[in-house]
């Protein structure tokens, strides 16, 4: 079995024991007869169903139906994960799932992209309706890449390598999978994979801003501070009262986290670095808590029960080594967090347990700051048989007992598994970045 991971946009293959997950079906539609003989264009006349490029184009004319190029899976599914990339400049396609022709209509479900928000939709012959959506940051406004997860009665949904949210249905259970296009459209699809397994709801892909250019991909941001993306990196200015948060919200266990950030001018009191919020139990609002250096530089932890109210701080440290940029890391690793601050761990927090769902660049009152470079990713790589393979903050790829890998079932013991990744950024005199890419 083959899991696929990227890691700062190389792609990386690893070849593991997974007893639990085969592949059911899949095409790059590279070559265009096998495509022909596993698709069936269900539309009206006009439209069309075409393998050109190493893709599959749906052109839709029609101005009331959707139309749907059809797979035939030969067996039922309990569970499974099916993926594609869709690409269309119109909203509206996506990816069809248990699909039944009842003679009188279709029957299934869909999850289609909009603008900026994902929608699963539930189909009778009869009638239509949206049984979940969810805005994201996450979605692009052409190209996505979409996975949907289905076990017992949950529907899971992501876009380009981030969880977006689940919906719970359990009516259909069986069907074929399609990719659809609606009325007077045009889409493009690639790479469609379909699996007997479910999809883990805790890992992302690396995601990195280097601040080049005004892009908002994967950021939802909080508080109403001026910023300004200049001379490559994120100006953020806040007043009295103004708090700065850019978050990636996508649930996180074992993860880390870094960036360089220059302190321009400010009050004494205020502090900028790190924020991760969770939801919970006993309160509808989101928790916030603040991993952060001090405009005085001391190292400071502190907590909100919402992004609107200021925090207050609950761990203070001695002063900060300060440089003219500071790197910060925060690492969360069995339920410890720690802070480092250019290269020295100045505390740890034990006390904030659970699922943390955001994380991100927090900057409080009456400062001026500008970020250089962010990167947050996982440091665990959960397999099947439930083995982790370990992350450090540096490059490596490493499991603290030997992992035994053979698609023929023996047994190999391997001790390190080192794969090529750029990794963290370093920083180097003057505020340029330095790429390090180490193999073994």
């Amino acid at each position: 079995m083959y899991s696929y991971c990227k890691f700062c946009g190389l792609t990386l293959l690893l070849l593991i024991v997974d007893t639990w997950a085969a592949v059911l079906f899949q095409d790059d539609f590279g070559n265009p007869g096998y495509s022909a003989q596993n698709w069936t264009l269900v539309s009206t006349d006009g439209n069309k169903l075409q393998f050109v490029d190493s893709k599959a184009t749906i052109i839709n004319n029609d101005e009331t139906y959707s139309a749907l190029a059809v797979h035939s899976l030969n067996e039922e599914l309990s569970s499974f994960t099916v993926c594609a990339k869709v690409s269309s400049e119109f909203p509206g396609s996506g990816l069809y799932f248990c699909f039944d022709d009842m003679r009188n209509g279709y029957r299934g479900y869909a999850v289609l992209l909009g603008d900026d928000r994902i929608y699963i939709y539930k189909f009778y012959p009869e009638s239509v309706s949206v049984i979940g959506s969810q805005t994201s940051a996450f979605v692009k406004p052409v190209e996505n890449y979409l996975k949907i997860s289905r076990f017992d009665d949950k529907i899971r949904v992501f876009c380009n390598g981030y969880y977006i949210f689940t919906v719970a249905d359990d009516e259909f259970h069986s069907g074929d999978f399609a990719l659809i296009v609606p009325p007077v459209s045009e889409a493009f699809f690639d790479d469609v994979l379909i699996e007997n397994r479910i999809a883990d709801t805790s890992h992302f892909e690396t995601f990195i801003d280097d601040f080049l250019e005004k892009n908002f991909f994967g950021w939802t941001r909080y508080g109403n501070a001026i910023t300004d993306y200049l001379n490559s990196n994120l100006q953020v200015q806040t007043g009295n009262y103004q708090k700065f948060y850019n978050c990636v919200e996508v649930p996180l266990n074992s993860f880390a986290m870094k960036t360089v950030v220059q302190y321009n001018q400010g009050d004494s009191s205020s502090f900028y670095g790190f924020f991760i919020k969770k939801m919970t139990e006993s309160d509808t609002n989101d928790h916030f808590y603040h991993f952060a250096v001090s405009a005085d530089k001391k190292f400071v932890i502190s907590s909100s029960r919402d992004s609107l109210l200021e925090p207050v701080p609950i761990k203070n440290s001695t002063k900060v080594t300060a440089l003219d940029y500071d790197t910060l890391e925060l690492i969360r690793d069995n339920d410890v967090f720690t802070f480092i601050v250019n290269g020295t761990k100045l505390g740890e927090c034990s006390e904030i347990s659970g699922v943390i769902n955001g994380a991100g660049l927090f900057v409080s009152s009456k400062l001026n700051v500008a970020f250089d470079k962010f990167q947050i990713m996982n440091i665990g790589l959960q397999t099947s048989n439930g083995k982790i393979i370990k992350r450090d903050s540096g490059i490596r790829l490493v499991e603290k007992s030997p992992l035994r890998i053979d698609l023929l079932g023996r047994s190999i013991p391997l001790k390190e598994i080192t794969l090529p990744s750029k990794g963290f950024l370093e920083i180097k005199n003057g505020g340029k970045w330095e790429k390090r890419i180490r193999v073994r």
